[in-house]
């Protein structure tokens, strides 16, 4: 079995590019090089600022609404979506931290799970925005008209109360 090759470009130069916007980077780079861009992987970085930043909330919004939007349908022009990265960036250098995904199943509650039943069709954020529409006395009232028996209701609106 062949082994896959890889391209290797350095990480740090390619951020320090993009945060200070060099939009020429993407085109001074060599074919080899630009096999080693990974404009995902960029986008992930760029979205990320430490907490203590004062530009986080920034990362992300700027992330999201220059660079995440269409990006699938650019994937065949990465000199673009460096571009749109730069666009985002800051005008300096900054801290980026590796934002890990979250491993292993998440455990689903009680309550989420008996509203998935109720709902199949919702996503995890909507589910989130559902719960915040009711207060402790409306889920009470939405759980008993639901149809389900005494206890089971009781055992929701205990759970809610947690």
């Amino acid at each position: 079995m062949a082994a896959s090759k890889q391209y290797k470009l350095d990480l740090k130069t390619v951020l320090n590019a993009i945060d200070n916007k060099d939009m020429d980077f993407y085109s001074n780079l060599s074919d080899e090089e630009k096999k080693g861009y990974t404009p995902l992987v960029l986008m992930r970085y760029i979205s990320s600022l430490t907490d203590q930043s004062k530009h986080a909330a920034y990362a992300v919004m700027a992330t999201n609404d220059l660079v995440n939007i269409g990006f699938w349908n650019l994937t065949k022009h990465p000199e673009l979506q460096h571009k749109l990265m730069c666009v985002a960036g800051l005008g300096s250098k900054q801290y980026r931290p590796w934002l890990d995904t979250k491993r292993g199943k998440k455990r689903v509650s009680k309550l989420d799970e008996w509203l998935l039943e109720q709902y199949p069709h919702l996503n995890t954020d909507e589910l989130d925005l559902l719960k915040l529409s009711y207060d402790n006395k409306s889920w009470a009232a939405f759980v008993k008209s639901s149809g389900v028996t005494d206890s089971k209701a009781k055992e929701l609106i205990d759970a809610w109360k947690k």
